[in-house]
């Protein structure tokens, strides 16, 4: 799976638009991760 780090808008916006479905990986307050599936209806 690729890793994108993108800082500019119209990037941003572009991949978002590309994809029917992303993953967000985030952390809790104990740090334990946790990855929530998120599509764009």
């Amino acid at each position: 799976m690729r890793t994108y780090q993108l800082e500019e808008q119209d990037r941003i916006e572009d991949l978002i638009r590309s994809c029917t479905l992303c993953y967000v990986g985030m952390a809790d307050e104990n740090g334990i991760p946790y990855v929530l599936p998120m599509n764009f209806g």
